[in-house]
């Protein structure tokens, strides 16, 4: 999910129009799957939860980014 949010946002920046906006809504997905991912891990004890907290965080502030991104220019 890591390697997908960070893939389809580099081929956003090279598309136009809806096909950028598409790309970018899925790479926030990607985001939002692997902080999911970690947040689960960090909750099983399988990882740990102040290390992968930091990391999360920038999962969120990416995800806010690719939502700004995928909308209509005005």
């Amino acid at each position: 999910a890591l390697q997908g949010a960070f893939t389809l946002t580099s081929e956003a920046a090279a598309r136009t129009g809806d096909d950028r906006a598409c790309r970018f809504r899925w790479a926030r997905a990607e985001a939002n799957e692997a902080a999911a991912v970690l947040e689960a891990l960090a909750q099983l004890r399988a990882a740990d939860p102040q290390a992968v907290a930091g990391v999360i965080a920038k999962l969120w502030r990416l995800s806010a980014m690719l939502t700004r991104l995928a909308m209509p220019k005005r």
